[in-house]
């Protein structure tokens, strides 16, 4: 019942803009602060509260986006068992009205199996295109990866994203915070093709044509 009471809220919007920052793998880490004011402190006490909490909010809780950038980056941050739990993902279109992308989620983000093996955005390379391309993002060069992932390079890069984040609470009332990820950028190594045959490389040609700005992951760092 705590969990509920403290963890849940009527809407978590994240804000569209990405804050982001190169980090040094020798030098040192970034850390998430926990400071009071923090909603999510309380996962952060020990690992039983944190495994028995996250349940309650990816489950109970709405997630609303604006930007693409900003969801990617969250799924990838969250890792594939926070993001099983998810059941309401918003996504708001320019006019303003929003789309449940539970579904889209599920069918491209959550495990696939080929060839005896499960493969989702997290441990696979054309998954993670087939997801961007299906959220109208045909322009990456890049792919996001989490620090433990099993097919990291030492030659990839290391960032830290921060996203704004607004908590709404049944009352109305709204608290600001900051979400921090720090995830690993990939230049893509294989071309992808979609269920008509249609490569990824020819999709993002196709999309330049028609006046869209080429944008990458390395595009939007600070």
């Amino acid at each position: 019942m705590i969990y509920k009471c403290t963890l849940c809220f009527k809407r978590i919007s994240f804000g569209a803009n990405v804050q982001s920052h190169t980090v040094d793998p020798v030098k040192g880490v970034w850390l998430q602060r926990n400071h009071p004011g923090n909603p999510l402190a309380l996962l952060a006490v020990n690992r039983q509260v944190y495994l028995e909490a996250r349940r309650v909010f990816y489950h109970c809780n709405t997630f609303h986006f604006r930007s693409q950038e900003c969801l990617s980056i969250f799924l990838i941050g969250i890792g594939r068992e926070n993001a099983s739990h998810l059941q309401s993902v918003e996504w708001e279109h320019e006019n303003g009205l929003c789309e449940n992308y539970i579904d889209i989620i599920k069918s491209h983000a959550l495990p696939q199996t080929s060839q005896s093996k499960q493969v989702d955005i997290w441990n696979d390379e054309d998954q993670f295109k087939r997801f961007e391309l299906r959220i109208d993002r045909r322009w990456l060069q890049e792919r996001l990866l989490r620090l433990d992932a099993e097919d990291a390079s030492t030659q990839d890069m290391r960032y830290h994203y921060v996203l704004t984040v607004k908590y709404q609470e049944d009352s109305g009332t709204k608290r600001t915070g900051k979400a921090g990820y720090e995830l690993l950028s990939q230049r893509f190594r294989s071309e992808a093709r979609l269920a008509d045959g249609t490569s990824v490389s020819r999709t993002e040609e196709h999309f330049c044509k028609l006046g869209s700005p080429g944008r990458g992951f390395r595009n939007m760092k600070g």
